[in-house]
């Protein structure tokens, strides 16, 4: 059967339409409308737990985190907030390297509490997320110059030590960071030594000892 004119302009089209991927494809309509809410009330509130495990539940992949609104500069009010909402976020945001490191990036720029920072670092390593060696190093003096910076205010200043200093200890006994290089192993020292007054940073420091 002969090809018509119009049916040969059809199979020769010299332009292609502009294709726009919808990200909600694959996601139930009322679930994603409801995470969008849950989200959008995540990012002023701290969640109640039914809506917690709702909106965690629903984060299950880097369409979903696009689909309920979720931009990377949204992540230093949801840390603060909501922070097992954020490793969900990151975890699902883990499938997609390049968009996951502009995530971990963030946090080394953020002003929040380095409690919330590093229960984030510390889920997503639990769930066996793979993190850069070469950025726990860099977190770690990133948290180190934090700290420094609170110097005068005695009881948030001890508080952020003994808190970083079990994080280090967790770091070190599950081998993701190892303090034997040089350069992290004499800036942990020196910051051991200049919080002897804590006992946390002292049994830190008795840790690094023991691997000389």
């Amino acid at each position: 059967m002969p090809i018509s004119k119009d049916e040969l302009h059809f199979v020769n089209m010299t332009t292609l339409p502009d294709v726009q991927w919808d990200f909600t494809m694959g996601i139930d309509i009322n679930m994603q409308a409801i995470a969008k809410e849950y989200f959008a009330k995540a990012l002023k509130q701290k969640l109640n737990d039914a809506e917690e495990k709702l909106l965690t539940e629903t984060i299950t992949e880097p369409k979903v985190v696009k689909s309920i609104g979720m931009d990377v500069n949204f992540l230093p009010q949801l840390t603060e907030l909501n922070t097992k909402v954020a490793v969900a976020v990151m975890a699902a945001m883990s499938a997609v390297p390049a968009q996951f490191k502009e995530y971990l990036d963030k946090l080394l720029t953020m002003d929040v509490s380095l409690l919330h920072s590093f229960e984030l670092l510390n889920s997503l390593l639990s769930l066996k997320i793979e993190i850069p060696k070469d950025y726990l190093r860099t977190f770690v003096k990133h948290s180190i110059e934090t700290i420094g910076k609170l110097k005068g205010q005695k009881e948030k200043l001890h508080r952020q030590v003994r808190l970083f200093a079990v994080f280090v200890k967790s770091l070190i006994k599950n081998n993701h960071l190892n303090p034997r290089e040089l350069d992290t192993f004499v800036s942990l020292q020196a910051f051991c030594i200049e919080h002897t007054a804590v006992a946390e940073a002292n049994s830190l420091f008795n840790n690094l000892k023991s691997l000389e």
